[in-house]
């Protein structure tokens, strides 16, 4: 591509059914006026010699981890590549006198981007910013790395590399400072990214390169593989580009063996904290001094053995006051990660059982924090110390349960059932993950009994509650699950997921019992849509003759999709979807689709999850329902995150009207609270596509009368603005103006009238003039 084009995305061309770069293996190969570097260029060779510079400021702690599990995965392949990893205070000087000694650099940690000043753009590091000028003017005969992919925000980010009469002395981005350089192939993002979805597409890059794909094509595969773990509506895939030929293997095209020698590189395999934890005999050792030392440590060994046999035997132990660990848990089960830390490591300092409950107590924070190695570690710990404790079996199971491993995850549970140190609460966890595992393979009464011994384990376990009420709905039990969500709110008062499923309960049962005749109508309706489908006959009602007034909404929810791993609670997913709908027709300006009628008309016409998939066959459906609007969506969990998207299409244009992502809940928030937060972002999106219209039609005294009201969502406070319509002639043609001539604000409103006031009025207010609302 020309040099003046590099800032159009042109990987995210789309040609109605797919984007380019999930067709094609892309890269940019860039024809510029610049001087590159006339250093040789780099001949690589197995192993290929990588370099992992990870959280290079020391503020980044998932960079670092990143760092260590790329580095766990790669060395799976020691006869291709060889990972060296520096991590934490990594600075200018470091970085300048290593980075031609390796293939490929690998960096994880803040990027800058200056679009006024790309030259200024680079990597923030432990002595500032190593910048792209700095990166351009490195000289010298031996040549850069082959590869330099940056995990970094903006890293990849360029203007266009335009060239003016001072074009040698100019650098346009980090891309283009490693590509003058001698680098020929630079990876980096478009924006910013998170933090597991980027460790994701780095190992899945690296394995796709190490099995003799191209580097286009293993760019190309990482993609995909963040699409199916995430979702296309994260976007998160969309981020990365590729400069360089994408055609390249670096398996295919290495000398298998290196024989050139070269300097010496001491291997930095572990990031500092870590070596630290490890001890200070990283260097080298000769055959016999290793033997020495490995006999020492073997005595060593056993001496610790017998010491820990003697203090758990002798009865040399601390016994844990109640109270304190009470407290502990207490804190942790409120978040208060840093006060039931503290009161762990307290424990962890003591001997015996004291010290079995502090470190399986740690384990707990640690997975809280979402650091799955270090939650591993103390719980793996703690079982060394007590193979019969409860707790540490917990930590691992839910730690597989987060990775969709659910073979681990139900023998970690089992095992923590049948230990016998711990408290009643914890086995009660340990048969509600069970049960959620075997209701998603579908043995529905081995779920049911899992989740009745989790609730009399513990009668307070509201997610217990939760999913045993949910089970008993599932299998055709309202009376049961009733008394299911009423006894978990007796234990948990405030709990508002099981307030909202009890009177969701009630009111399904109240209408099976009483509108027997609903159903019967229906039926009739849902048999006449299905034959309206059949027959092609799914285009939407007349037009009404007002095209201005605002008339209510309806939307069709045709799909939601479910990415990552099993959520905690029975039917999960449908709850998230009852909220959404709950808190969207209390907008007033939503009207819903029943989800029932919906359902039916899917079963009746055998429509398959692929067909579902299709926007052509949702089209269908929410103009067979009469929607103006269908919404599709997904639910996405991972890294111990909730994020939901949601896409509103317009069933008459095929026009996307919205398209919004929520922010990353905690896992643990209440679902109420999640529908909640996301509805009110979609409302603000909903008001600035379809403003509140109507028209003045009375006004009295000082009081003027609206042809809209709360049946379209009219509230109290909502600000309008007048408009004065007049025909203008434009040429020959008449054509329609409107002039805003004040605003008035709505005082209160009926279900098809409204009341407003006058706030501010440029020329007097007349009958008929247009009112529109102000979306700030």
């Amino acid at each position: 591509m020309d040099d003046q084009l590099v800032q159009i995305p042109w990987e995210l061309l789309y040609n109605g059914a797919e984007f380019l770069c999930l067709r094609y293996n892309i890269g940019r190969i860039v024809s510029t006026q610049q001087r590159v570097s006339e250093a040789q260029t780099r001949k690589v060779a197995h192993p290929l010699k990588m370099l992992i510079l990870a959280d290079p400021r020391g503020d980044l702690p998932e960079s670092a981890r990143e760092g260590v599990l790329l580095r766990a995965e790669l060395d799976h392949y020691p006869d291709l590549v060889s990972v060296n990893v520096k991590s934490s205070r990594i600075d200018r000087n470091y970085i300048l006198s290593r980075i031609r000694d390796y293939d490929l650099i690998h960096y994880a940690g803040h990027a800058d981007y200056d679009p006024k000043n790309p030259g200024e753009s680079g990597w923030l590091i432990a002595d500032g910013k190593l910048k792209a000028e700095e990166i351009s003017n490195l000289t010298g005969k031996k040549p850069m790395p082959a590869l330099v992919l940056a995990n970094g925000c903006q890293s990849g980010q360029t203007d266009s590399w335009a060239i003016n009469e001072n074009y040698e002395s100019e650098i346009f981005g980090l891309a283009n400072a490693f590509l003058v350089s001698g680098v020929q192939h630079y990876i980096g993002t478009f924006w910013e990214i998170l933090d597991e979805p980027g460790r994701e597409f780095s190992v899945a890059f690296y394995k796709e390169v190490l099995e003799g794909g191209s580097v286009g094509e293993a760019v190309k595969v990482a993609r995909k593989h963040l699409i199916d773990k995430y979702g296309e509506e994260t976007i998160v895939w969309a981020s990365y580009m590729l400069y360089g030929d994408p055609s390249f293997s670096y398996l295919g095209q290495a000398m298998p063996k290196s024989e050139e020698k070269e300097e010496e590189v001491r291997p930095e395999r572990y990031p500092p904290q870590e070596m630290q934890l490890r001890g200070a005999g990283a260097e080298m050792a000769s055959p016999k001094s290793s033997m020495g030392k490995w006999i020492g440590i073997g005595i060593a060994a056993v001496a610790l053995l017998i010491c820990g046999i003697w203090l758990f035997t002798s009865g040399v132990s601390v016994k844990v006051p109640e109270d304190a660990l009470a407290k502990a848990y207490a804190q942790l089960e409120k978040g208060d990660l840093k006060s039931a830390e503290a009161a762990f490591a307290g424990l962890s300092e003591k001997r015996g059982d004291a010290k079995v409950r502090g470190f399986e107590g740690l384990a707990g924070v640690a997975f809280q924090r979402n650091d799955l190695p270090q939650a591993k570690d103390y719980a793996t710990k703690s079982i060394q110390m007590d193979p019969n404790a409860i707790y540490p079996h917990i930590i691992l199971g839910n730690i597989a349960y987060n990775q969709n491993d659910p073979a681990t995850a139900d023998a970690e549970y089992r095992a923590a059932i049948a230990g016998v140190n711990g408290k009643p609460w914890m086995k009660s966890e340990a048969y509600n993950r069970l049960g959620r595992i075997a209701s998603e393979k579908g043995q529905d009464q081995v779920a049911l009994r899992n989740y009745q011994d989790a609730v009399k384990e513990d009668p307070k376990n509201a997610d217990a509650s939760v999913n045993l009420g949910q089970k008993l709905l599932s299998l055709g039990n309202p009376a049961q699950a009733q008394t299911a969500f009423k006894s978990g709110l007796a234990g948990n008062p405030d709990d508002s997921t099981l307030s909202m499923l009890l009177a969701e309960s009630i009111r399904q049962t109240q209408e099976a019992i009483a509108d027997k005749e609903h159903a019967a109508q229906l039926n009739q309706e849902i048999s006449d849509l299905v034959k309206r489908y059949k027959e092609g006959r799914v285009g939407p009602a007349p037009a009404a003759e007002d095209q201005w007034t605002s008339k209510p909404i309806t939307l069709a929810l045709v799909d939601f999709e479910t990415k990552g791993k099993l959520g905690m609670m029975e039917g999960e997913d449908d709850f998230l979807r009852l909220a959404i709908t709950n808190s969207l027709k209390e907008t007033g300006r939503i009207r819903v689709v029943e989800r029932e009628k919906l359902d039916k008309v899917i079963q009746e016409l055998s429509l398959s999850s692929s067909e579902l998939a299709s926007d052509q066959t949702r089209l269908q459906l929410g103009k067979l329902m009469s929607a103006r609007l269908i919404a599709t969506g997904s639910i996405i969990r991972y890294q111990g995150k909730l994020q939901m998207s949601l896409r509103l299409i317009e069933t008459e244009t095929s026009e996307v009207k919205v398209a919004l992502t929520s922010e990353a809940f905690p896992e643990n928030t209440d679902a109420g609270e999640v529908a909640k937060g996301f509805v009110g972002q979609l409302a603000g999106e909903l008001k600035k596509a379809y403003p509140l219209r109507g028209e003045i039609v009375q006004i009295s005294g000082g009081e003027l009368v609206l042809n809209i009201g709360s049946g379209v969502g009219l509230k109290a406070g909502t600000k309008m603005r007048v408009l004065d319509e007049r025909k203008v002639k434009i040429g020959d043609k008449l054509s329609t103006t409107r002039l805003e001539t004040g605003t008035i604000e709505a005082t209160r409103s009926e279900d098809q009238l409204g009341y407003a006031k006058q706030v501010e009025a440029k020329s007097p207010f007349k009958v008929g003039m247009k009112a529109e609302e102000i979306v700030e």
